[in-house]
């Protein structure tokens, strides 16, 4: 599920486990339900991502819905009258594939685990 921030992901979270009874994961730990974090230590590696939103529902059969933000620009020059950017197509697979845990460490896996992208407008 990638997702503009702001763009109601929480809700299309909460609608998805409502009507599948089947729970999400996301790439961010802020997204997990506070019951049902990892307890993140910082000096060891980091917790098995995509981070499961609700470890009391079941996963689903086949896909699991990740929630994600993707990026597909790259910054090319600034001034102070402009900024140009530039679509880059390896810096949105590695967004896409990305995420944070607690203490704002990062961590990216596989691009290629994805297999379907259902994008959230608002």
């Amino acid at each position: 599920l990638a997702s503009y921030p702001n763009s109601r992901a929480s809700y299309v979270t909460k609608v998805v486990h409502t009507a599948s009874h089947t729970t999400m994961a996301s790439n961010y730990i802020k997204d997990v339900d506070r019951r049902w974090r990892p307890e993140v230590d910082v000096a060891a590696p980091p917790a098995p991502v995509p981070f499961r939103i609700v470890t009391n529902l079941e996963l689903p059969p086949s896909y699991l819905l990740t929630h994600t933000h993707c990026s597909g620009y790259s910054l090319v020059a600034a001034s102070q009258r402009e900024v140009l950017y530039e679509k880059d197509v390896d810096n949105f697979y590695r967004h896409c594939a990305s995420g944070e845990t607690s203490y704002g460490r990062t961590f990216m896996y596989d691009p290629a685990a994805v297999r379907k992208v259902v994008h959230l407008i608002r």
